[in-house]
């Protein structure tokens, strides 16, 4: 019976056709419009766009398969002048390249941080070109999950020296049987941070295998050690050297076989038209008192400025953020924002070194503390040694035509620096430290009140026993360290905390960060201080706890 019920009511429903019932279809009169047509592709030329001189003479240069020796000024657009001539060499190969095919361009630079950012130029332009892969190798990183990427392969690998060497050494899976590029960028930078050796092995594992390729060396100076690299690794190059309008006839080669003398010595160097150069002459007991005022000036009294100070150690760039993140984050009397500090130095992890550029390059304003000269006001709170080393610093802001200013913070004893810098062409306009301190009167927080400005004698604040305000140490008149120097021998008062000596190569701190942690190879996994050596706490001395380092695959 239930089984009977079950079926009349299955009888019971009733199903309809979709093709039944269903309303007419009227007929469509389409009236006749003219279709918008957008244009994808700029109708201008190359010869029409506004592009800097220099990457109007080396693109073409690039394109017709020379190799090339480019001199230009730093923040000139060096990385889109490589980039752009490779990927369209690239994308052009038929078959189509996979990733399958190993690496096919090598580019060297000798920092982390430029490393990550030529990757993410890189990503933009190969948006289009899905096959074509790029991959970044650098120190900091875990060597697993490199060797995994270069198992699934990478056509654009961008690394640093060491840890390019490093993976020659110990990975099996990487090749460059099919390399048809290799790109030297900030040559200069490389060699002054020691990587000579790695260079050599590199070039040595890319000369045993593979095609003829195609070679580039860019540099912002021509020291002999980028003469010597230059002769060894390219073939009859052109040589682009670019410091005004273009004006370079490329249609004849030029080999790189003349003595350009001692980049100290004798060479102009460029630096962008638009960067503001200034000096201020400060005696070392005020120093910090100054650079306090600047950053208030530039970034707690100006709206969306970002401020990078350079100085020469680790230790120092912890002091200073410490410092200002306690007196000059706080509420402004003005209910101004509190004021972004960040740090970035070589003992940081690199995945907090990662973030804090990252953070720093999207944020609209803040400062930014670093032994790594990485972008409106650049400060050098340490001088650096050399010309060149100047020359890159300030490259740091006034990057591709954008605006810029730089303020370089010398001791009376260092004045003669100024000099040395017109001998390379270099000006630097005064600014009066007077006009930087006044900035501390601006703001209720930061001034001080009671017995600091009651004393009765007129002599400056809380000055009370009579001495000479000449910025020395001579208070008591007794002619001792009476210089005129400005130099603080013994007081530390500059928040250096190293008793006023200018270190500026801080052996152990991998102030340079282009060695990593200042080893031999540049690699940079042992900053764990644990027994074993290896990084992370693993007890085989491989680092990053890598257990696979036995040959791998």
């Amino acid at each position: 019976k239930e089984e009977a019920g079950k079926e009349a009511g299955r009888s019971s429903i009733k199903t309809s056709s979709l093709f039944k019932h269903n309303p007419d279809i009227p007929e469509i009169h389409r009236p006749v419009v003219d279709q918008v047509k957008e244009k994808i592709f700029t109708s201008d030329s190359f010869s029409d766009l506004d592009l800097h001189p220099h990457l109007k003479q080396t693109i073409p240069a690039l394109l017709s398969g020379r190799d090339a020796v480019v001199r230009s000024q730093t923040g000139s657009g060096k990385t889109l002048s490589y980039a752009v001539p490779l990927v369209q060499s690239l994308q052009s190969v038929q078959p189509k390249v996979s990733r399958s095919d190993g690496p096919l361009a090598v580019v060297l630079v000798p920092t982390r941080e430029l490393a990550l950012q030529t990757f993410h130029t890189f990503q933009k332009l190969l948006k289009p070109f899905t096959w074509i892969v790029p991959g970044v190798l650098m120190g900091g990183e875990k060597r697993k999950s490199e060797k995994a990427r270069l198992r699934k392969g990478i056509n654009i690998l961008v690394s640093t020296p060491g840890r390019l060497v490093d993976h020659i050494k110990h990975t099996l899976s990487i090749a460059f049987s099919a390399v048809r590029w290799l790109i030297l960028d900030e040559a200069d930078r490389t060699l002054d941070l020691g990587f000579e050796k790695d260079l050599t092995v590199i070039l040595n594992s890319l000369n045993t295998t593979g095609p003829s390729r195609q070679n580039v060396l860019l540099s912002a100076t021509l020291s002999h050690g980028v003469t010597r690299l230059a002769d060894v690794c390219l073939n009859a190059p052109v040589n682009i050297h670019v410091s005004g309008p273009a004006s370079s006839d490329l249609t004849t080669a030029t080999t790189v076989t003349s003595d350009p003398g001692p980049a100290s010595q004798s060479e102009s160097f460029a630096v962008p038209e638009a960067l503001k150069q200034f000096v201020v002459v400060v005696p070392s007991k005020i120093r910090l008192v100054c650079l306090a005022a600047f950053i208030l000036d530039k970034c707690q009294f100006s709206q969306n400025n970002k401020l990078i100070v350079f100085v020469s150690s680790c230790e120092v760039v912890e002091f200073l953020h410490s410092l200002f993140t306690s007196v000059l984050s706080g509420p402004s009397a003005n209910r101004r924002p509190p004021l972004s500090f960040l740090r970035l130095h070589g003992n940081m992890k690199q995945e907090e070194r990662s973030e804090v550029f990252q953070q720093f390059s999207v944020s609209a304003s803040g400062v930014l503390l670093c032994t790594v000269s990485v972008t409106v006001v650049f400060l050098q709170y340490t001088p650096p040694t050399a010309a060149a080393e100047y020359v890159h610093r300030v490259g740091r802001t006034a990057r591709i035509g954008g605006r810029g200013s730089s303020l370089l913070f010398l001791t009376p004893a260092e004045t003669a620096f100024i000099t040395e810098l017109a001998n390379h062409n270099i000006s630097l306009s005064e600014m009066k430290l007077l006009d930087i301190l006044s900035s501390l009167m601006m703001d209720d927080t930061y001034k001080g009140r009671g017995k600091y400005h009651s004393d009765d004698d007129g002599e400056g604040e809380g000055d009370d026993n009579g001495d000479d305000d000449d910025g020395d140490d001579d208070d008591d008149g007794d002619g001792d360290d009476d210089d005129d120097d400005g130099v603080d021998e013994d007081d530390d008062d500059d928040g250096e905390g190293e008793d006023d000596e200018d270190d500026d190569d801080d052996d152990d701190d991998d102030d340079d960060d282009g060695g990593d942690d200042d080893d031999d190879d540049g690699v940079g996994e042992d900053d764990d201080d644990d027994d074993d050596g290896g990084g992370d706490g693993d007890d085989n001395g491989e680092g990053e706890g890598d257990d696979d380092d036995d040959g791998d695959d």
